[in-house]
């Protein structure tokens, strides 16, 4: 997925509990390759284990992605940071009732491509 040649133009991509195995240069490089492909106004639509804010402290799961992969779960504010860089506006999120999973979507903006 790093190198391979994406679907071009797709109307969304879909990460289902994909980002939280690779470290923060991963994931942005994952996200600026999904937003060469989406049409402006599509979709980027992420399923992952979302940390309440930043500053919680990371729970077992976190520290073992850490320690095997480099990856580890993300706040909302990480996502929306993550999202702007590569070119998404975060508009919803949707979170599983008494679980840490959530939906994170949003909308491509701007011309999405690396310069």
């Amino acid at each position: 997925f790093f190198q391979d040649p994406l679907a071009s133009p797709v109307d969304a991509v879909v990460f289902n509990r994909v980002l939280h195995d690779w470290g923060d240069a991963e994931v942005h490089q994952l996200l600026k390759r999904a937003r060469e492909c989406v049409v402006e106004g599509g979709a980027l639509v992420v399923a992952e284990g979302v940390e309440p804010d930043e500053n919680d402290v990371d729970s077992a799961t976190t520290a073992m992605m850490l320690a095997l992969m480099g990856g580890r779960r993300r706040s909302v504010d990480v996502y929306r940071r993550m999202f702007a860089e590569a070119d998404f506006e975060l508009t919803d999120v949707v979170r599983a009732n008494a679980t840490t999973l959530a939906v994170v979507v949003g909308r491509a903006i701007g011309s999405g491509r690396v310069a």
